[in-house]
Order: structure tokens, then C-alpha cells, then sequence
């Protein structure tokens, strides 16, 4: 039973585009989000924040945040990277607590937004599946669009392409704040288009 029906990420080239970018659904409903997590593998490790933006006619109209309990210590290392630590998350929603909140963010069959997605979605599909819980979306990653729309940069890095589109600062590496700049890069790489 496929629990997780998430169609791939759509394939960035003019037409995928032209599609995405000039067609009638751009003015659709959006979601871009980010995770901050224990480690690098949606296997063996656990989310500790969902942050996500509500995209709507090209503008950001709603946020989400939350924690997740990782159930067992955070790693110096992560915490050195996204400032998480736990006492910030020892009473946060559970692991699939928190989730079940996201997915209420997103509504039915969301298409979400994420820089380099693939990453994102591999510990929202495990953490849905390790809780028998369907849904149901189409992704989109930023970082794919961001590659072959700004293809002078030499990384495509969350940061790089903020820079280049010179989107302000952020807190890097706090999932709402990245969900915000990933909802920002898509508005501005579609507007340009």
C-alpha cells in the first residue's frame, strides 16, 4: 500500500516552466516549507521543526511553525548548526503530532515548495508512512527552478540565491524563516519569468 502518494518532483525544463510559471495555476495555493531535523537521514533520524508559508496569487498570506519531541537528545553538532536544543523541544507535539499539524496546514492535496525538496519530503513521507497516515501532494523544489533560471551562480544554496534576488536577510537554518525565503524565491522567480 503506497501510504505516501507524492507525485516527483516536476522536471524543470522550458516547458515544466512555461507550465508552472506562466500557466493559469499560478495563482493556485501554495505551500513552501522547510524542516530543521537530527541528521541527514529521514531513516535513522528525526524532525525537531516544521516551518511552512501559505502562498496565495504570489503572495505570502499565512505561516506555520512548530517543534517536534525527537524523542532522544540533539546532537552537539545540529544544534551548533540550527540553534535547536532540548530543553526547546522536550514538550514540543510528538513526531506525529506535529505532522498531523502540518498536514492541517496544508489542506487536501497541497503542492508544496521546498529547496531542495527531495531531502524535505524523504522525512515528512518516512514519518507519514512510520505512522500509517495518507497524504497526498505534488512538490515542487526551488532549488531546481533556482539552478535553471539563475544558472550564473555558482551554488544554489538557500543563502546564494536569497542574495542574488536580493531578498533581505534571514535566520538561516530555522525552518520558518527557510520556508519564507524558499516561498520568496519562488514568488520572485516567477514574477520575473
Amino acid at each position: 500500500m503506497n501510504i505516501n502518494a507524492a507525485k516527483p518532483v516536476i522536471d524543470i525544463n522550458k516547458t515544466a516552466i512555461d507550465h508552472l510559471l506562466k500557466g493559469t495555476d499560478i495563482n493556485s495555493e501554495f505551500i513552501a516549507f522547510d524542516l530543521e531535523t537530527t541528521g541527514l537521514s529521514a531513516n535513522y533520524h528525526k524532525i525537531l521543526e516544521i516551518g511552512a508559508v501559505k502562498i496565495h496569487n504570489l503572495e505570502i498570506k499565512e505561516t506555520f511553525q512548530t517543534f517536534a519531541n525527537p524523542e532522544k537528545p540533539i546532537p552537539h553538532r545540529i544544534t551548533q548548526i540550527n540553534g535547536i536544543n532540548d530543553e526547546m523541544v522536550k514538550d514540543a507535539p510528538s513526531q506525529e503530532q506535529a505532522l498531523l499539524e502540518f498536514k492541517k496546514f496544508c489542506g487536501d492535496t497541497p503542492v508544496l515548495i521546498a529547496h531542495n525538496a527531495p531531502f524535505d519530503t524523504s522525512f515528512i513521507n518516512a514519518g507519514f508512512k512510520h505512522y500509517g497516515i495518507e497524504f497526498i501532494y505534488t512538490f515542487i523544489d526551488s532549488l531546481k527552478i533556482s539552478r535553471r533560471m539563475l544558472p550564473h551562480l555558482s551554488t544554489h544554496k538557500l543563502w546564494s540565491v536569497v542574495k542574488e534576488l536580493n531578498l533581505g536577510n534571514f535566520n538561516a537554518h530555522r525552518a520558518v524563516d527557510d520556508a519564507e525565503m524558499a516561498a520568496k524565491i519562488f514568488i520572485a522567480l516567477a514574477v520575473k519569468y
